[in-house]
């Protein structure tokens, strides 16, 4: 089966600015590459109605939260979705997924949570799933 049109447009795209896959970087080095693509990448971001940056308590310490509300949402009540990034718990970031959440919001029309989350290798398993989870009970309003 052929690759979608889009598909193939970015990877083109990749070449021609000399993306390195990341399996041949340093997680550090993947992360800042990602990073430099994304604040690219999203030049022209999609307009939603508010952003706000907050973090939560979480089991080793603070986890960064960003909330999306869509445009003429106000302050009733909305569908929400909680948003984890992607990047395989070893990339990614709140900035570097920040025009998917915006998708989201806006396209659904949905406050979207996106939770932040410690990353591997520095963070071995169960830790970074702790933090995830208690970010997925903040986002759905459980105070646990």
């Amino acid at each position: 089966m052929p690759l979608h049109p889009q598909v193939v447009a970015l990877i083109e795209r990749a070449a021609q600015a000399g993306v390195r896959p990341a399996y041949e970087l340093s997680p550090a080095d993947a992360r800042t590459q990602l990073e430099e693509m994304s604040r690219v990448r999203d030049k022209d971001r999609t307009e939603v109605g508010s952003v706000e940056n907050h973090d939560i308590p979480g089991p080793a310490g603070r986890i960064p939260i960003r909330i999306y509300r869509p445009e003429g949402a106000g302050e009733g009540a909305l569908p929400a979705a909680v948003f984890f990034h992607g990047g395989g718990h070893v990339l990614g970031s709140l900035d570097s997924h920040d025009l998917v959440a915006r998708n989201l919001c806006a396209d659904a029309n949905c406050v979207v949570v996106a939770v932040d989350y410690r990353l591997a290798p520095e963070h071995k398993f169960p830790g970074r799933a702790r933090g995830q989870l208690r970010g997925d009970q903040m986002g759905r309003g459980q105070r646990r």
